[in-house]
């Protein structure tokens, strides 16, 4: 069972709903663990002295047709935010695309600069394949993210509302089950650590449980520079505006 977390939204000091994710740990482990428990908030305070938590912390860039992007518990703007590892850490894997709405997925500075940020797709944006790491979906409260892309905003994509996420956390029943994060092996030596001897060692079953186990992908970053803050692009089509967490926006 796939862990999922909720976000209690406001807008403007009013209810507005719940927001819930289904985060893929199977597959991206590490930077589930890494937002599952800015969730919760239970790993303190970070390098920047603030509490480790997206509680309270607003959806600070919104641009139609694209994405609604949060995660700067620090500062707000889009130019802060950190992991509960310290700092950033690197992308984990790009093995699932931006090729639909609702989907999770990390906002970043660049290769291997991922921190706290994250948006949400409202459109499939395949641009950002192979830049960005997606690890979850929106499994309830599509409207609730709706009715957030459809705020006014200024030139820079800020909303002129304060949209907030007022509470955040782990659904019951679906805890901080996240897989351990494992040095890259040999499959069947992978398989070992979560599937009973017995069973490895049954030459059936091998090449099976071997398909299940999702493996490396290799890594090619377009040559694609993420960031708003080039003014110059502000002519391009919609899809092809990129995501920074250090946009200030």
């Amino acid at each position: 069972k796939l862990p999922r977390c909720f976000f209690t939204m406001h807008v403007d000091g009013m209810p507005l709903g719940t927001i819930v994710f289904e985060l893929c740990a199977d597959i991206c482990p590490k930077t589930c663990e890494n937002f599952m428990y800015l969730c919760t908030g239970e790993k303190g305070c970070g390098s920047q002295g603030k509490l480790l938590t997206y509680k309270g912390s607003s959806f600070h860039r919104i641009v139609k047709s694209f994405m609604i992007q949060g995660g700067d518990f620090t500062h707000g703007t889009g130019i802060g935010g950190e992991s509960i590892y310290g700092g950033v850490f690197a992308d984990e894997n790009f093995i699932l695309k931006h090729d639909q709405k609702y989907l999770l997925s990390m906002a970043n500075r660049g290769p291997n600069t991922n921190g706290s940020q994250f948006f949400i797709t409202t459109e499939a944006c395949p641009h950002l394949d192979n830049s960005h790491v997606v690890f979850g979906h929106v499994v309830e409260g599509e409207r609730f993210i709706d009715q957030v892309e459809r705020t006014s905003v200024d030139s820079d994509h800020k909303p002129y509302s304060d949209i907030r996420i007022m509470d955040c956390g782990i659904m019951p029943g679906f805890g901080l089950e996240v897989p351990p994060v494992l040095p890259i092996l040999p499959p069947v030596l992978q398989l070992s650590r979560i599937v009973p001897p017995s069973v490895i060692s049954d030459p059936n079953v091998i090449p099976l449980l071997q398909e299940a186990v999702p493996m490396e992908a290799t890594v090619q970053v377009p040559d694609i520079v993420p960031g708003n803050g080039d003014k110059k692009k502000k002519k391009r089509k919609k899809k092809k505006i990129t995501l920074d967490s250090s946009d200030g926006s």
